[in-house]
């Protein structure tokens, strides 16, 4: 798990896939997932995974979003979606029952 502090090992890890916030819930337990990714990056940049995220803005309330982690699949359903600044640190606080922040 990432702070996104560390940017050679975010942007390492962020080669593979998508990363996790430092300190957030694993899927399957209760509280707050929070996984990050990119939309874009960098053309000459390795990873096959550069553009993750770049459908994002399609996802509309309703949707499912499935994650696997350890072999299993955890479904969560879209109740909302907005664009938060990277100052706003609000998302990351625990509400008390299965969320996931993309």
């Amino acid at each position: 798990m990432l702070t996104g502090a560390d940017k050679d090992t975010y942007f390492k890890s962020l080669e593979n896939g998508v990363a996790q916030m430092k300190g957030t819930a694993k899927p399957g337990e209760g509280g707050n997932i929070f996984i990050f990714g990119h939309s874009s990056f960098y053309s000459t940049s390795p990873g096959n995974y550069k553009e993750i995220f770049k459908n994002l803005q399609d996802i509309k309330t309703g949707d499912l979003i499935e994650v696997a982690y350890h072999g299993q699949n955890y479904q969560y359903q879209v109740s909302e979606t907005k664009v938060v600044e990277p100052t706003d640190v609000d998302v990351l606080n625990t509400h008390g029952f299965r969320t996931i922040n993309l």
